[in-house]
């Protein structure tokens, strides 16, 4: 006969069950071993339901904060938390779980955010320089020939950690905006 579940246990099973069987077994084990059939039997009575999973793609994690070392650093993570899907002759390689993604994403948001404040998005540029979000996108791509096109494209950019946005340096953009403002 297997040991009662506590209330302790009870709770991390309700927080990480939706992730899936594995995922509630791994954090129940500071507590003891609890092996699937009684992980799940457990959810059944509680009413808790895993949702289906999602994949991204490894590559969504390298491009926050601009880290070199942060792709090593996520793919020895996946490996060690057991989430990580390689593949041989497709494109991309290694996937991720969405709500593993997410995860690391805000574990390491403190760490890499603190040096984006006060970064501007697209949206904001827009509106201070005047000009359509589309014209923004084109000339931060592809070198321009005139002087507001140049000054685009060489504008400093990171990705940020919120849906993944370019976010702009706000010293050239404002310099931008000051030199172009109205500028068509």
């Amino acid at each position: 006969m297997s040991r009662p579940w506590t209330p302790e246990e009870d709770e991390i099973l309700k927080r990480y069950y939706h992730h899936g069987g594995r995922a509630a077994q791994k954090a129940l084990n500071k507590y003891g071993s609890r092996n699937l059939g009684s992980i799940y039997s457990r959810a059944h009575r509680l009413g808790l339901q895993t949702l289906p999973e999602k994949h991204v793609p490894l590559s969504w994690i390298h491009q926050i904060g601009d880290r070199p070392r942060a792709s090593r650093t996520a793919i020895r993570r996946a490996k060690r938390d057991g989430v990580l899907i390689a593949r041989k002759h497709t494109r991309p390689k290694y996937m991720v779980p969405t709500w593993w993604a997410d995860q690391y994403a805000n574990e390491i948001a403190g760490r890499v955010d603190a040096s984006m404040d006060g970064w501007w998005t697209r949206k904001e540029l827009r509106e201070r320089l005047g000009v359509s979000d589309v014209t923004i996108h084109r000339y931060t791509r592809t070198q321009g020939r005139t002087p507001l096109a140049k000054a685009l494209y060489n504008l400093e950019s990171r990705r940020g950690l919120v849906g993944n946005k370019l976010l702009y340096h706000p010293e050239q953009a404002q310099a931008i905006v000051t030199e172009f403002r109205g500028y068509t």
